[in-house]
């Protein structure tokens, strides 16, 4: 089974990193460049896995909110001083 994994950052550079780390696993890396593209490609893909860049200006927490379909979500939260939230 091919796990599907959401990445959403505006950073280019983040999005490559993770695709580049999750290569060597059976599993399919999907991007988004922001919260509200993040939204439609999780709601399109129903990935298994999403990590998301809480600092878009509206806020990761707004996001978690909308994904309701989504077992595992993982933020990136550098505004707060928090490297992973779950």
């Amino acid at each position: 089974m091919r796990y599907k994994i959401l990445t959403v950052d505006d950073s280019k550079t983040v999005r490559i990193i993770v695709k580049k780390a999750f290569k060597s696993y059976d599993c399919d890396i999907i991007e988004a460049s922001n919260g509200v593209e993040g939204l439609a490609t999780a709601a399109k893909e129903s990935p298994d896995v999403i990590l998301l860049d809480a600092g878009d200006g509206r806020g990761g927490n707004a996001h978690q909110a909308q994904i309701r379909s989504c077992p595992e979500i993982y933020s990136r939260d550098h505004a707060h001083g928090r490297r992973w939230t779950r």
